[in-house]
């Protein structure tokens, strides 16, 4: 092979050379090099050769090189060495390495050169590194175990967290060891199963709660743990990679929340937190708000505030109360009061509030309200006062009785002589009459003057005979009113017993004549054949007179409207089924919606101070519906009037306890 056709083939090979390459003599001055050296030096061929090398590289470039490269030849071998400086974009790196070149007789005579950029290999080991280091320093920061294993399940990596809960000192202790050289053989086998399945099936195992021992005192611990399996550039498992959590504090208080979770859930009682901003904003509460129908949903950004479910006669005063306690630096106090159940009744409540904070900025206050229902003890409570109230009336009746029956008792002797004693001149008159007119006859034949005219006998004759009448009418009608007042007075002995309600009717609306005679009319429709009644006959008159007085009233305040002169009371008696009906109808004002839905409450009232007490209708609800298993209802029409319908049962029927 001719020589240009060598130096052809070397030129192509040295240009083909995708990194820079120079060649050098004895004396360091550059014979050859390829384009890439070119642009490394950034100068034209012709620059570069004859030069020594030192001569064309960039000062930037050159003050690395002289300091790195070499001072002497090396005899034969290799000679490697590596720069570096700083550019735009950072540090950049290089090597390079010159290798001898010999002729035939062994003897140096020159030296190639090639330039390799280890820039990017040289950040990535330095991101390496840093990546190394940040995993390791989190590894280690972590308050959780992490750690590595092989197929053996022995460890591979460790961080200091489980090494001292494994009662070593340092990670590196655990290297090549496994969890039989530190815990008891249950636990170990536990966990070396576990692993096991996890690299043999490939599933990992997340978020497991799992109870343990230390090591320490051979108590036990619980622990969050996650196992996944470890794979190589393959994808082939070669062990398991593991972390966890020490729970038990979070576990003793979550067995503890629920514990009192438990109890709460099974008390009468609801936990609310509040804010006292508009309407009581509520930002928690337990899930036995279900005791008053609702759930814990019902109340969230869009749902009830708390006020909203308070009734309308106690919001307000709740409100006032609330927080002239906490301005007042009042930490905690309780209030009763009423709750809407979501059905639509109200239930009453005892509230223990707590305040929590307070915002000045927002001028709000933070609290807590432990609501307990005490509906059943309040219902025992106005059970208490009304049979309180019962007896006081029961009381006071029997003392008005003894009292009337005294002074019927007192009333009746002399009625009785006024009585006799007109019957008597009744009778006697005529034989008066017949002596007078004959005496005047006399003296008319006598010539002898008379005393009394005869106009005088006329008059006497006319008016005597209607003043007997008139009178005894009177003393009739006291005798009746005193027989009514001596049946009405007499209070029965408190127990259910067979009566007559026709009588008992009629002598009530006789006593309570003063109370309606001037207002209205009474219309009786007492069935003929109405069988005896099982009534306790003392409360039953009193239920009566009360719906006589109420219907006396409310057409008494029409009367006032102008409505009418005066009114009407129709009390009816008949025999239903199995039930004897007792209607007493008035053409009164009728009661409103808000007035109707309370009527039976206790100690509730429309009437004016001194009027109700607000019993009446309570005691009468009492007596019919609970001691007689009957039932009290009413229809009522504003403007037209109200009738009361009275059922009860004509067989008795036994108390409930």
């Amino acid at each position: 092979m001719q020589n240009s056709s060598k130096e052809a083939i070397y030129s192509s090979i040295l240009q083909g050379i995708p990194i820079p390459v120079f060649y050098e003599d004895v004396d360091r001055v550059i014979l050859d090099c390829n384009k890439e050296f070119q642009d490394w030096v950034e100068r034209p061929r012709e620059e570069i050769v004859g030069k020594p090398i030192h001569e064309i590289l960039p000062p930037y470039i050159r003050e690395k090189w002289i300091a790195s490269n070499p001072k002497e030849m090396a005899s034969k071998g290799i000679q490697r060495f590596e720069i570096e400086y700083e550019k735009e974009d950072g540090l950049v790196f290089y090597s390079v390495q010159k290798n001898n070149v010999q002729d035939g007789e062994g003897k140096i005579v020159g030296l190639t050169g090639t330039i390799t950029d280890l820039t990017e290999y040289k950040r990535a080991i330095d991101k390496h590194l840093k990546e190394h280091q940040l995993i390791r320093t989190l590894i280690d920061i972590l308050p959780a175990f992490i750690y590595a294993k092989d197929k053996d399940s022995k460890f591979l990596i460790a961080n200091q967290v489980i090494a001292g809960y494994m009662g070593a000192k340092t990670p590196e202790e655990l290297l090549g060891k496994s969890d039989f050289d530190f815990f008891p053989y249950k636990y170990a086998m536990k966990y070396f199963c576990d692993e096991q399945e996890v690299m043999n099936t490939g599933r990992p195992k997340i978020n497991i709660e799992e109870k343990t021992s230390t090591t320490e005192d051979g108590g036990e611990m619980w622990l969050n743990t996650t196992k996944v399996p470890l794979r190589d550039h393959n994808s082939e498992i070669v062990g398991i990679v593991g972390s966890g959590i020490d729970i038990t504090q979070r576990k003793i208080l979550t067995d503890q929340l629920k514990e009192l979770q438990e109890i709460v859930n099974n008390s009468r009682s609801c936990a609310f937190l509040l804010k006292s901003n508009e309407n009581w904003e509520v930002t928690f509460c337990t899930e036995t708000v279900s005791l008053f129908g609702y759930e814990p949903q019902d109340f969230g950004k869009e749902g009830h505030k708390f006020l909203e479910i308070v009734h309308p006669e106690d919001a307000h005063k709740l409100r006032e109360k609330t927080l002239e306690a906490f301005k007042g630096e009042q930490k905690t106090f309780t209030q009763e009061y009423r709750i809407k159940h979501k059905d639509g009744g109200f239930i009453w409540v005892e509230d223990h509030k707590h305040l929590r904070k307070y915002d000045d900025e927002e001028e709000v206050y933070t609290f807590q309200s432990l609501i307990t229902d005490i509906s059943i003890r309040h219902q025992y409570q106005e059970e208490r006062n009304q049979m309180e109230l019962q007896l006081r009336q029961s009381q006071k009746l029997e003392a008005v009785g003894q009292l009337a029956a005294g002074i019927a008792h007192e009333i009746n002797t002399p009625i009785q002589f006024i009585s006799d004693n007109l019957d008597f001149l009744s009778q006697s008159f005529g034989e008066v009459l017949d002596f007078v007119s004959l005496s005047v006859d006399k003296y008319k034949a006598d010539s002898r003057e008379c005393p009394i005219s005869k106009d005088d006998v006329d008059y006497y004759v006319e008016e005597i005979p209607s003043a007997i009448k008139q009178s005894l009418e009177g003393a009739n009608r006291v005798r009746n009113i005193v027989k009514a007042m001596k049946e009405f007075s007499h209070p029965g002995n408190g127990k259910v017993m067979l009566e007559d309600i026709n009588t008992a009717i009629e002598n009530t609306v006789i006593v309570a004549k003063n109370e309606w005679k001037y207002v209205a009319d009474v219309e009786l429709e007492l069935a003929e054949n109405m069988p005896m009644v099982p009534v306790d006959i003392g409360p039953f008159k009193q239920t009566i007179l009360n719906l006589i007085v109420n219907a006396s009233h409310t057409i008494e305040d029409r009367i006032a409207q102008g409505d009418f002169e005066k009114g009407k009371i129709t009390i009816h008696t008949e025999i239903k089924g199995e039930n004897a009906v007792v209607s007493v109808k008035d053409t009164g004002m009728g009661m409103p919606k808000k007035v109707a839905q309370r009527i039976f409450d206790p100690f509730f009232t429309t009437k004016e101070v001194g009027k109700g007490t607000g019993q009446g209708m309570s005691m009468a609800y009492d007596m019919i519906v609970r001691k007689l298993k009957g039932n009290l209802r009413f229809n009522t029409q504003e403007g037209v009037g109200t009738t009361f319908f009275i059922e009860i049962p004509l067989e008795k029927r036994e108390e409930e306890d």
